[in-house]
């Protein structure tokens, strides 16, 4: 046997690393937004040949040239000739093999076997594909690990192969979740293609993005069940509401074995749940926290915890190895310096995956130095590395997915923010029975829009000794709101008012204490069960949502309407409150404010507007429809 052919015998077919739909990878060879990944990774699909095209073509040629292929068949030819032959109908094949060679593949599991999709092999002799040894690899340019299977047989265009090692290849496999843009950050997670770099989960309001990372951590123990996971968050009300979502991927058992809630020490036994479905390190007395010794700690397979508190997983001990994967939740409220605490005590560069979950065009760090903000420190990690870097800058898929579907709002609700922030990419997605509850309130200024800006030509004022502003013009205003909502309920039956069903937002604590004392005092409301109504600020609404928002700007002035007289909004110019403030509501959205004050700015200018062409205008009539992008405003009360 000749050594072409024994080289032609001994080689496996190789089909590309699976990844994701072709239309949709942005780090296909061609993409210069990809980093080059050097040749030896790159997957490529032969059939029992391993000559390239330029040497084919030459060897053709060359066959061409025998003049034995001229000569008739003798018994002294015979074995040179068909030789030749057979090297010829084995390019042919080759060549015809080669039209399907792709970069990128995803394969999904079927019963006992793995499936890919290879466009136009319908068309071609695909029966010859049966029996063909297969070698896959992970396409992230940093693993060389192949995993060796068969292809047991072919269904038009569907590949349907048998591995040596299943549960090991799992980790490549495509996976299917709710929308493309979740399953195809899933995937990413899984695969760890972004490593040793971040992964970012980009996710504007109301798309999912602690979803999709609760549903990374179910296919990691299910797919990779060897892996631990770190999974942090900023604050303890995003921490506390990782740790519910991850509890309903486990039975109560399950989970109590596998998923553990570090508390800092100074954390109260009464603000830890008592029915809860995990391990924690609250003392069996229900005393103050303890903290557990490592080796305790690392019985468990999830951590779950908030990132400062993170540290004392790194002073108490825990390997860097330890940990597979480390997710950060809320990533765009912490500082960088939060950040980094897990990452820098726990992280090991080529065995461990950061995934960093947040939206940089919601609310940021709190940085009480104004220096200290001013040179950077207010920049979480997650916007720095969206600003500054390249491959995440121009979404390479490799690095970072945006999630795109909201599942929160009213379409009436979201297309202010979703133009303002996001290029208008976000498509609405909420279920009718959630989103369109109030679109027949009696109380719209027009029915089937629910979005209502109010006018009120009140007054800021401020206390003695305090900075912070109030507006009670606009508390009044919201009252007679709230009673009307309240009435309607009650005609459908609701007799109390239930979490997250209604919420005020105001962006002044000063405000927040107002509105707080006219639920008690006020005659009508004091005789309701208001508890579940949630009044605070901006800060305090992110990440929650309700059906119905009302917020009250606050800022205003008598004096607006003198010509000389110069007004300044102060942070509640903020476009990232803003936009919080905004995009909490499901159903139902109601704003109060002084047009007259708001309008210098042109978001809220933006939003006023939009509220006034569609109808949803109440309060300080606009006599007149927008001028230089400014509205002509009267003081007329309707």
């Amino acid at each position: 046997m000749s050594s072409v052919q024994q080289q032609q015998q001994n080689q496996p077919l190789v089909l590309p690393r699976p990844m994701f739909d072709q239309g949709e990878d942005p780090g296909a060879p061609s993409d210069p937004r990809r980093p080059q990944i050097p040749p030896d990774f790159e997957a490529q699909m032969v059939y029992k040949a391993a000559l390239d095209s330029v040497a084919r073509q030459k060897m053709a040629k060359a066959f061409q040239k025998y003049r034995i292929l001229r000569k008739s068949l003798m018994w002294k030819n015979y074995f040179q000739r068909f030789q030749k032959l057979l090297h010829l109908e084995e390019l042919q094949q080759q060549s015809e093999f080669d039209k399907f060679f792709q970069h990128s593949v995803p394969l999904f599991e079927h019963r006992d076997l793995f499936g890919l999709r290879i466009p136009g092999l319908s068309m071609s002799p695909s029966q010859k594909l049966s029996g063909c040894c297969v070698l896959v690899t992970q396409r992230n340019g940093f693993s060389s690990r192949y995993y060796r299977g068969w292809v047991q047989y072919v269904a038009g265009e569907l590949v349907f192969l048998k591995f040596k090692d299943d549960a090991s290849l799992s980790e490549l496999v495509h996976y299917q979740g709710s929308n493309p843009e979740q399953s195809r950050a899933i995937q990413h997670i899984l695969a760890t293609t972004a490593k040793p770099a971040p992964y970012l989960v980009f996710g504007p309001p109301g798309t999912g993005k602690t979803v999709t990372l609760v549903g990374a951590i179910k296919q990691i123990l299910r797919r990779k069940a060897s892996c631990n996971i770190l999974a942090c968050a900023p604050t303890n009300n995003a921490t506390d509401l990782l740790c519910e979502k991850l509890c309903e991927i486990f039975d109560e058992d399950d989970g109590r074995h596998k998923l553990y809630r570090l508390y800092a020490l100074s954390r109260r036994a009464k603000n830890v749940p008592q029915n809860r479905k995990f391990s924690c390190n609250l003392d069996e007395n229900n005393f103050p926290c303890v903290l557990p010794a490592k080796e305790h700690l690392m019985e468990y397979q999830i951590m779950v915890t908030t990132l400062k508190t993170a540290a004392r997983l790194v002073t108490g001990g825990i390997p860097s190895n330890f940990y597979s994967y480390i997710f950060v939740d809320e990533a765009g409220q912490a500082t960088e310096t939060e950040c980094i605490i897990p990452i820098a005590g726990l992280h090991e560069m080529w065995t461990c995956q950061i995934v960093l979950a947040g939206d940089p065009k919601q609310l940021g760090p709190v940085v009480t130095s104004r220096m200290a903000n001013k040179y950077g420190f207010g920049l979480s990690l997650l916007e720095r590395l969206m600003r500054d870097f390249d491959i995440y800058k121009r979404f390479n898929g490799y690095f970072v997915t945006k999630l795109l579907r909201n599942y929160r709002s009213h379409p009436s609700i979201l297309k202010v923010p979703n133009e303002l922030f996001y290029e208008g990419e976000l498509q609405p997605y909420a279920s009718e029975d959630i989103c369109c509850v109030y679109c027949n309130w009696d109380y719209l200024p027009k029915k089937g829009f629910p979005v209502v800006f109010h006018g009120v030509a009140g007054s800021d004022e401020s206390d003695a000794n305090c900075t912070s502003v109030y507006n009670t013009a606009e508390v009044e205003v919201m009252k007679k709101y709230l009673k009307a909502l309240i009435s309607h309920l009650e005609k459908k039956g609701v007799t109390e008012i239930g979490p997250n069903q209604i919420g005020i937002i105001t962006p002044y604590t000063k405000q927040v204490e107002k509105i707080q004392e006219a639920l008690r005092t006020d005659k009508d409301l004091m005789e309701k069960n208001l508890e579940n109504i949630l009044v605070g600020t901006v800060e305090k609404f992110q990440g929650r949502e309700s059906q119905v928002i009302m917020v009250s700007a606050v800022r205003s002035n008598p004096r607006m309407t003198d010509e000389n007289y110069k007004f300044t909004l102060g942070f509640v110019k903020d476009e990232k409150r803003f936009n919080v403030a905004m995009t909490r509501a499901q159903a139902l959205l109601i704003v109060f404010g002084d047009p007259r004050a708001l309008r210098t700015d042109p978001v809220w200018n933006k939003f006023i507007q939009y509220c006034y062409e569609q109808g949803g205008y109440r309060g300080i009539t606009v006599s007149s429809p927008e001028v230089s992008d400014q509205l002509s405003l009267t003081l007329r009360e309707e």
